[in-house]
């Protein structure tokens, strides 16, 4: 069940702890807030960018905001392996006025592992409470699918063989203020 103002999981099914268990995967859940994206997008590269993925999306925070604050990307995405937070992230997607951002928004109920991230020019993850075997296996994926010059934002550190430069930066996110997030410019 989720709060009122859709911002966090009060309960989770026995389904749904079944599905996060055999997908090597953890049902804790956490954003980031409004402070924290303006703290974000001021790390975004300054060039064109058409495409925006979060993996993990959750109930839709952060697809909400980069839809209604920015005017960034053609294309914004987001994965969730949770069917209920995916069907909240529908309502909390059809709750945005603008019709054309609304357009450029996709939302798949999919397993982050299987889904295609080829094309995208940033990635959001908020991975920290991921297990590191389930965070080992994301970076052999961003590591062998991430396109030249994209971005990847974690709130925990990935490992990448690829070239890149890694930055910090703190984020305000609903497990505290000031948190760690990490930038990954991969330039190979």
């Amino acid at each position: 069940m989720y709060g009122n103002k859709y911002n966090r999981i009060v309960r989770v099914s026995r389904e749904e702890m079944r599905i996060f268990k055999n997908t090597d995967s953890n049902p804790t859940y956490g954003e980031l807030e409004k402070s924290g994206f303006n703290q974000l997008i001021k790390m975004f590269p300054q060039r064109k960018l058409n495409s925006f993925c979060d993996l993990g999306s959750g109930i839709g925070v952060v697809v909400k905001y980069i839809a209604e604050n920015t005017n960034l990307f053609s294309t914004i995405h987001g994965v969730e392996l949770s069917e209920e937070r995916f069907n909240v992230s529908i309502k909390l997607v059809n709750s945005i006025k603008n019709k054309n951002r609304k357009q450029q928004i996709n939302l798949f109920h999919d397993n982050i592992l299987f889904f295609n991230i080829s094309d995208y020019d940033i990635i959001y993850i908020s991975n920290l409470c991921f297990n590191h075997g389930f965070n080992e296996k994301l970076s052999k994926k961003l590591d062998c699918e991430c396109k030249n010059s994209c971005v990847i934002f974690a709130s925990q550190h990935i490992t990448l063989k690829r070239q890149h430069i890694k930055t910090q930066f703190p984020v305000d996110q609903s497990w505290g203020k000031n948190t760690q997030m990490f930038k990954y410019d991969l330039i190979e």
